[in-house]
């Protein structure tokens, strides 16, 4: 049979612990949603890079490149956007 007994008192640096463990779990949703929108704007402004490269430069770019090549580039680009609007 196990018998459950009380342990040490807590010590000064066991209270500070427990304080600052509180303190951290009051700003927490504060911090996901800080990260939710450093994620949101990161992924923002990747999704605007890739548009204006397939759209700005890509068609030159893709065009100089040997036919096979030019074609597998364009099918990652297109899965790029896709998992970038996946993302988002």
């Amino acid at each position: 049979m196990i018998r459950l007994r009380p342990g040490p008192p807590a010590t000064v640096a066991d209270l500070h612990r427990a304080q600052q463990l509180a303190g951290l779990l009051r700003g927490e949703l504060e911090r996901v949603r800080a990260a939710a929108v450093a994620w949101r704007n990161g992924l923002g402004g990747l999704l605007v890079a890739l548009v204006g490269f397939s759209l700005i430069r890509g068609r030159t770019d893709v065009t100089t490149l040997a036919a096979g090549w030019g074609a597998l580039v364009g099918i990652l680009l297109l899965a790029a956007l896709a998992a970038g609007v996946a993302g988002a």
